[in-house]
C-alpha cells in the first residue's frame, strides 16, 4: 500500500494554514533497531551475553530492554555450592543489581533473555570437579518485584506467585 503525498493534500494544506505552519520540512527517517531472527531465536532460548547492563537499562523505569523489547537478565555462571538456595533473574535495576554494582560484580556477568518458561541455561561452577552446563528453573527477584510494584502498582508485581514472565512480556512490551 502506498501512502498519499500529504504535502499535496488540500485538507492538510488547510490544517497547516490554520496552525500557522508555512514551512514544510523533510524529516529524516529515524533509526529503528529491530530484533532480527537470529537474535530473537537466541533471546527465546539460550540468551545473549550482556557487555554492560548500562546498555540495556530503560532510563524512565529502570527495566531492561533490548532493541525496544523487555528482557530478563540473569547470571549464567553460578556457584554450584548454592544450587539449592534458589537462583534469581532480574527485570530491573533493583537493590540487588545496585549492590552488584557497588561490589564491582556488575558487568560481563549477565545474560539477557526473553525466555518465558522460567528455565535458564547456566554453568554450575564446582570447586571439586568439572563445571556443569544445565538448564534450571529460576524465580523472579523479589527486589525487582518490590521496585516495579512501587512504580506501577500492578498486581503482577505483588508476589512471586502472582508474577508471570509471559504476563510481564505481554503487558509491558511495546
Amino acid at each position: 500500500m502506498k501512502l498519499p503525498d500529504y504535502n499535496k493534500s488540500q485538507l492538510w494544506a488547510n490544517l497547516r494554514q490554520k496552525m500557522g505552519v508555512n514551512l514544510i520540512r523533510e524529516v529524516s527517517s529515524s533509526k529503528y533497531h529491530k530484533i532480527d531472527e537470529e537474535e530473537f531465536r537466541q533471546l527465546s532460548t539460550s540468551g545473549i551475553e550482556v557487555k554492560t547492563l548500562d546498555d540495556i537499562i530503560k532510563p524512565d523505569d529502570g527495566t531492561f530492554e533490548f532493541k525496544g523489547q523487555k528482557i530478563l537478565v540473569y547470571i549464567k555462571e553460578q556457584n554450584a555450592t548454592y544450587f539449592n538456595s534458589g537462583y534469581r533473574f532480574h527485570l530491573s535495576t533493583c537493590s540487588t543489581i545496585s549492590q552488584m554494582r557497588r561490589s564491582n560484580r556488575y558487568n560481563t556477568r549477565y545474560v539477557q533473555t526473553m525466555r518465558a518458561d522460567g528455565m535458564f541455561e547456566v554453568i554450575l561452577r564446582r570447586s571439586w570437579g568439572p563445571n556443569e552446563e544445565k538448564v534450571i528453573k529460576m524465580d523472579v527477584c523479589m527486589n525487582c518485584l518490590k521496585s516495579l510494584h512501587s512504580k506501577y502498582r500492578d498486581p503482577l508485581f505483588y508476589s512471586r506467585k502472582d508474577f508471570s514472565i509471559d504476563g510481564y512480556f505481554k503487558k509491558f512490551n511495546n
